[in-house]
Protein backbone atom coordinates (compact mmCIF):
# COMPACT_ATOMS: atom_id res chain seq x y z
CA UNK A 1 0.00 0.00 0.00
CA UNK A 2 0.73 3.17 0.11
CA UNK A 3 2.68 5.14 3.62
CA UNK A 4 0.66 7.71 4.50
CA UNK A 5 3.33 10.39 5.37
CA UNK A 6 1.50 12.35 8.43
CA UNK A 7 0.38 9.68 9.99
CA UNK A 8 2.61 6.21 8.98
CA UNK A 9 -0.64 4.62 7.93
CA UNK A 10 -0.45 2.09 5.19
CA UNK A 11 -3.56 2.59 2.99
CA UNK A 12 -4.24 1.71 -0.54
CA UNK A 13 -5.84 -1.24 -2.06
CA UNK A 14 -3.03 -3.43 -1.28
CA UNK A 15 -3.27 -2.46 2.42
CA UNK A 16 -7.25 -2.98 2.36
CA UNK A 17 -6.85 -6.55 1.21
CA UNK A 18 -3.68 -7.72 3.46
CA UNK A 19 -6.08 -6.17 6.32
CA UNK A 20 -9.03 -8.32 5.14
CA UNK A 21 -7.03 -11.60 5.04
CA UNK A 22 -6.34 -11.27 8.95
CA UNK A 23 -8.51 -11.81 12.15
CA UNK A 24 -7.58 -9.29 14.68
CA UNK A 25 -9.23 -10.07 18.21
CA UNK A 26 -9.31 -6.26 18.50
CA UNK A 27 -9.28 -3.10 16.63
CA UNK A 28 -8.64 0.20 18.54
CA UNK A 29 -8.75 3.08 16.45
CA UNK A 30 -9.65 6.63 16.18
CA UNK A 31 -11.60 8.92 14.40
CA UNK A 32 -11.69 12.69 13.58
CA UNK A 33 -14.96 12.86 14.14
CA UNK A 34 -18.39 11.68 15.67
CA UNK A 35 -21.90 12.61 15.25
CA UNK A 36 -25.37 10.84 15.54
CA UNK A 37 -24.73 9.84 12.09
CA UNK A 38 -21.23 7.44 12.89
CA UNK A 39 -18.00 7.91 12.58
CA UNK A 40 -15.99 10.51 10.30
CA UNK A 41 -12.32 10.18 8.97
CA UNK A 42 -10.82 13.44 6.89
CA UNK A 43 -8.83 11.05 4.68
CA UNK A 44 -11.06 8.42 2.66
CA UNK A 45 -8.30 6.10 2.19
CA UNK A 46 -7.92 5.70 5.97
CA UNK A 47 -11.53 5.43 5.77
CA UNK A 48 -11.27 2.24 3.71
CA UNK A 49 -8.83 0.61 5.54
CA UNK A 50 -10.00 1.51 8.75
CA UNK A 51 -13.76 0.35 7.59
CA UNK A 52 -11.54 -3.05 6.86
CA UNK A 53 -10.01 -2.86 10.05
CA UNK A 54 -13.47 -3.13 11.99
CA UNK A 55 -14.63 -5.95 9.57
CA UNK A 56 -11.94 -8.38 10.41
CA UNK A 57 -12.16 -7.90 14.15
CA UNK A 58 -13.84 -9.70 16.71
CA UNK A 59 -14.01 -6.08 19.53
CA UNK A 60 -13.97 -2.48 17.97
CA UNK A 61 -12.41 -0.09 20.08
CA UNK A 62 -13.02 3.79 19.64
CA UNK A 63 -10.70 6.04 21.48
CA UNK A 64 -12.10 9.50 21.10
CA UNK A 65 -11.65 12.61 23.07
CA UNK A 66 -14.94 14.87 23.64
CA UNK A 67 -13.67 17.69 21.07
CA UNK A 68 -14.30 15.53 18.33
CA UNK A 69 -17.95 14.94 19.34
CA UNK A 70 -20.25 16.84 17.04
CA UNK A 71 -18.06 16.86 14.20
CA UNK A 72 -17.94 15.35 10.84
CA UNK A 73 -15.58 14.98 8.13
CA UNK A 74 -15.05 13.94 4.75
CA UNK A 75 -15.45 10.63 4.96
CA UNK A 76 -18.33 8.61 6.49
CA UNK A 77 -16.40 5.46 8.25
CA UNK A 78 -19.33 3.42 9.96
CA UNK A 79 -22.41 3.68 12.06
CA UNK A 80 -22.04 4.20 15.79
CA UNK A 81 -23.47 0.64 16.25
CA UNK A 82 -20.61 -1.01 14.56
CA UNK A 83 -18.24 -0.02 17.46
CA UNK A 84 -18.64 -2.15 20.66
CA UNK A 85 -16.79 0.02 23.08
CA UNK A 86 -15.67 3.89 23.04
CA UNK A 87 -13.02 5.65 25.40
CA UNK A 88 -13.43 9.20 26.03
CA UNK A 89 -12.30 11.90 28.43
CA UNK A 90 -14.36 13.39 31.12
CA UNK A 91 -15.20 16.55 29.06
CA UNK A 92 -17.63 14.36 27.19
CA UNK A 93 -21.59 16.23 28.02
CA UNK A 94 -23.74 14.37 29.40
CA UNK A 95 -25.93 14.26 26.12
CA UNK A 96 -23.22 12.36 24.27
CA UNK A 97 -22.76 9.61 26.98
CA UNK A 98 -26.68 9.25 26.73
CA UNK A 99 -26.26 8.95 22.64
CA UNK A 100 -23.56 6.48 23.32
CA UNK A 101 -25.38 4.19 25.32
CA UNK A 102 -28.78 4.31 23.42
CA UNK A 103 -26.47 3.17 20.47
CA UNK A 104 -25.54 -0.03 22.25
CA UNK A 105 -21.77 1.08 22.87
CA UNK A 106 -19.79 0.35 26.69
CA UNK A 107 -18.37 3.81 27.46
CA UNK A 108 -15.38 4.13 29.23
CA UNK A 109 -14.43 7.62 30.49
CA UNK A 110 -11.02 7.62 31.15
CA UNK A 111 -9.73 9.28 33.90
CA UNK A 112 -7.27 12.74 32.98
CA UNK A 113 -3.37 13.14 34.30
CA UNK A 114 -1.90 16.26 34.79
CA UNK A 115 1.85 17.49 34.88
CA UNK A 116 0.88 16.95 38.87
CA UNK A 117 -0.57 13.48 38.74
CA UNK A 118 -3.54 11.76 38.47
CA UNK A 119 -6.64 14.35 38.76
Amino acid sequence: GYLYPRTGVLVGPMAIEMVRSVHANKAIMACAGLTADGLFNANVLMAEVQRAMMGCADEVILVVDHSKFGRQALARIAELSQVDRLVSDSGLEECWRGLLRDAGLALIIAPVESEDGPA
